[in-house]
């Protein structure tokens, strides 16, 4: 979502200026400016040129995409020990495909732009579910274990303290197992 947030935006701020100038341009002409009018209609065709060129627009957004990539798996790997080999492997390998597809012909290229592009967002989500993972495993770190079992305990004798037909017990019974779930989870 952020990356096609990223593209209408780069897509604007190219479509703004030739807009600009055309609609300036047709102006001048109608009033018989036509000096400005050229001048403006050169701008346009400049700028036109450049919203129009796809090969050079894919190319920056490919590279715009493998920066991002390249830094967030840089981020991860110093936030997450564990992950920093995986991450400098993908970060490695995402530098290897780029720097092939960069010498690869020319024209061989708008064949395989849809599979390098496929790739690359999968080096994206690859590094977003790092991030997540180092998340969970900080979290799960920070998680104290003898407190839940020191509920458990409580729960329990609770529990036993309770008639076999009160109307507490179902309650306590289910925070009980809540509690012997977490614990569970954790220890996974």
């Amino acid at each position: 979502m952020d990356s096609r947030r990223n593209l209408s935006r780069r897509l604007m701020v190219r479509l703004a200026p030739f807009a600009t100038f055309a609609s300036l341009g047709t102006f001048a002409a109608l009033e018989a400016s036509y000096v400005l009018a050229g001048l403006l209609g050169i701008g346009a065709f400049a700028t036109g040129r450049r919203l129009l060129n796809r090969r050079e627009n894919a190319r920056k957004e490919l590279l715009s995409r493998v920066r991002q990539n390249r830094g967030e798996l840089g981020r991860v790997a110093r936030e997450d020990r564990i992950a920093a080999s995986q991450m400098k492997r993908l970060a490695a390998l995402q530098d290897g495909l780029l720097e092939s597809w960069e010498l690869l012909p020319e024209e061989c290229r708008p064949f395989l732009g849809e599979d390098i592009f496929t790739i690359i967002g999968e080096v994206e989500g690859a590094a977003r579910l790092a991030r997540r993972r180092a998340a969970l495993r900080r979290h799960l770190e920070s998680v104290d274990r003898r407190s839940i079992s020191g509920r458990i305990k409580e729960l329990q004798r609770d529990l036993a303290r309770l008639e076999p037909d009160s109307p507490m017990r179902a309650p306590f019974e289910s925070a009980l197992q809540g509690r012997r779930g977490e614990l569970a989870g954790y220890d996974d």
